[in-house]
């Protein structure tokens, strides 16, 4: 049982510092066999479900309000699920062409910044490039 809550605590760590949305935080999944074996599912790569399970009785009342506090984090986390692209080789040549289009466009304002200060395009190219 002891290993058990250790794993769930580490659960709700994970689950913790993923629904922060603070980019680059560390998340504990390696401590503990189950964040680990969840990993895959609890990073958003995944559509996952979470169930809550919740007593009616006010003698449970304050597991109860626990376990929904964990689900809504739960919830903003697998929220943030964008599912994979798929993406064919037209869409493909025409993201390349954007770019193309993007950056003849920046050489040529390099290229006018340079005749600005009276620097000769190709006489740049051979002394610098």
């Amino acid at each position: 049982s002891n290993a058990i809550n250790k794993s769930l605590l580490t659960l709700g760590s994970v689950i913790n510092r993923l629904s922060d949305g603070s980019p680059g935080q560390h998340v504990p999944y390696r401590d503990s066999k189950l964040t680990r074996l969840l990993q895959d599912s609890l990073g958003g790569a995944t559509r996952t479900v979470v169930v809550a399970c919740v007593a009616p009785s006010a003698l449970h009342g304050p597991e109860s309000i626990s376990t929904l506090k964990f689900a809504d984090r739960a919830r903003r986390v697998m929220a943030r699920v964008r599912p994979n692209e798929v993406v064919d080789d037209s869409v493909l040549l025409a993201r390349a062409q954007v770019e193309v289009v993007k950056l003849k466009r920046l050489v040529d304002r390099l290229r006018n910044l340079l005749a600005m200060h009276g620097i000769d395009p190709k006489q740049a190219q051979t002394q610098y490039g």
